[in-house]
């Protein structure tokens, strides 16, 4: 009876390895999957700036965006880091100084 309790035990045990194995595969397939969508949605992004000449965008990409945003389960996502880099990097273009002098 005890060899038979050990057996369900081992089988037992082997299921949940198994089990935690395919859930890791899992989640390194879609790991992979979402950085690769991701990649996709950049070059989608930016041709759209580059077709737009970056002066107008999509009103629902925009609303979409928000959306992302104001999700909470995205608040550490990836993507939004990397537009608040790209955004601290970014500095905005200051006038130039006039160099005309006028002399009397």
């Amino acid at each position: 009876m005890t060899t038979k309790a050990i057996a369900t035990a081992i089988k037992l045990a082997n299921l949940q390895q198994l089990k935690k194995e395919r859930i890791a595969k899992i989640e390194a397939q879609l790991e992979t999957q979402q950085t690769q969508l991701l990649q996709k949605r950049k070059e989608e992004l930016f041709n759209i700036f580059k077709t737009c000449n970056a002066l107008t965008i999509d009103d629902r990409l925009l609303i979409g965006f928000l959306k992302f945003v104001k999700n909470v389960d995205n608040k550490n996502h990836p993507i939004l880091h990397e537009f608040k880099s790209l955004g601290d990097k970014t500095k905005m273009p200051s006038k130039p100084k006039s160099t005309n002098v006028q002399t009397d």
